[in-house]
């Protein structure tokens, strides 16, 4: 229900001539206000709105809102009242407020590609984003005004996937990348539809804010990992060498941070696969393969040749020896990338952990080392046995070799 102001005019002082009773009426018109009570949607050109309730049937009283940003049913809504004193705008209060969240979901997500990504193309969305919420805050965005900033928001977006294809292909050809990218040519498509269509800003807006939460979690889930004391996270420092051809020697330093080689595991090696117990027990299907593909970390890629097995169903466990205890862990796994979307649940030592997941895929550059990062509380011995559970995938779960790190 919608609680409403209206202007209304009612005639008074009403006279009658007794001498002329054809002679009567009212002289002036008096300038009132009516409040109603209403099912149906304020239009701002004649209604003002003051609340709003969602009413339950059972309804007994209605409340003050304890949280005024997001009312619960039966407490007073008073997110969408307009305010005095600005103009410039007959856009719905509703329609403002949409803006204004798909507007802070975008700030948060080209914050991220311009920042912490580096993508100089983001930047050019972030000031037109903040841009935008200047105006809408100030009250000066119209229907005109507003379809012609979406549509060069648009045309920055589309530079900003030509700078993430070119300068980030692993990370382009995530699922979430992916996603973001759909949703950005949803809604070029749209642009080339009917604007004047009551539905096209609202449609805009939803691919716009799905682009963004697209990647929200993906980025939220990097911050959240990140030691301010020592710089980039584990995760962060880790995905710079997912596509590195070189051999990874007895140390390695990335961003200033040095990691000494435990161990590694050479898989179809006898003599690896006996000292690091390797084992494949349950699968439904198993083959052995030896291939040569490229890592894209140069022009044309880089050739590597290496051998190792597919599985699918099952599970595979191997013993990581050398290891420092109470140390985070890292598994450096180099795997065929071809097909992508897996999951694999992770047992260290018995132990239930994160699965491990491989997101996209890569049908041209297949080789990626792809890393998997034991938490230093599951590290209680010195010997670490690994089992991973096949849980889904688009084709089989792959592993060539593995390599295992920890800080020096």
């Amino acid at each position: 229900m919608y609680l409403v102001i209206r202007y209304i005019e009612e005639p008074s002082d009403y006279i009658a001539y007794k001498e002329n009773p054809e002679f009567k009426g009212h002289r002036r018109m008096a300038e009132k206000f009516k409040l109603e009570f209403t099912n149906v949607e304020p239009d701002p050109e004649r209604d003002i709105e003051l609340a709003r309730v969602q009413l339950t049937r059972d309804v007994s009283e209605i409340k003050d809102a304890r949280n005024p940003y997001e009312p619960a049913e039966n407490e007073i809504d008073l997110r969408f009242v307009p305010k005095a004193g600005v103009s410039g705008t007959l856009l719905t209060p509703q329609l403002l407020w949409r803006i204004g969240q798909v507007l802070q979901k975008a700030r948060g997500t080209y914050s991220y590609l311009a920042f912490d990504l580096g993508l100089g193309r983001a930047q050019s969305v972030l000031t037109s984003v903040l841009s935008m919420d200047m105006m809408l805050r100030s009250g000066q965005i119209r229907r005109s005004n507003l379809i012609e900033m979406l549509e060069m928001l648009l045309l920055l977006q589309q530079e900003v996937i030509v700078d993430l294809d070119a300068q980030f292909p692993q990370q382009a050809s995530s699922k979430e990348f992916l996603n973001f990218k759909n949703q950005i040519r949803y809604q070029e498509q749209l642009f080339q539809e009917d604007r004047t269509a009551p539905d096209f800003l609202e449609n805009v807006l939803a691919f716009l804010g799905k682009a963004c939460e697209a990647l929200e979690k993906f980025y939220e889930s990097r911050r959240t990992v990140r030691k301010p004391e020592q710089g980039l996270s584990l995760v962060e420092l880790w995905e710079k060498v997912k596509t590195s051809s070189e051999s990874f020697g007895s140390s390695l330093t990335l961003d200033k941070q040095k990691f000494k080689r435990v161990d590694e595991l050479d898989v179809l090696d006898k003599a690896s696969e006996k000292a690091h117990e390797f084992a494949l027990a349950g699968a439904a299907d198993m083959y052995r393969s030896r291939q040569t593909f490229k890592y894209p970390d140069s022009e044309g890629g880089t050739a590597v040749k290496d051998q190792g097995v597919a599985f699918e169903g099952g599970k595979c466990t191997f013993t990581i020896n050398k290891v420092k205890v109470k140390r985070d862990l890292i598994l450096l796994f180099r795997i065929d990338y071809t097909y992508g979307e897996w999951e694999g649940q992770m047992r260290i030592n018995g132990q239930r952990a994160v699965p491990w997941t491989v997101e996209g895929r890569d049908r041209t550059y297949r080789w990626r080392n792809w890393p998997y990062i034991i938490p230093a509380e599951l590290v209680e011995e010195d010997s670490i046995q690994v089992e991973i559970e096949f849980v889904k995938a688009a084709r089989d779960i792959n592993l060539f070799r593995v390599w295992a790190f920890q800080a020096a």
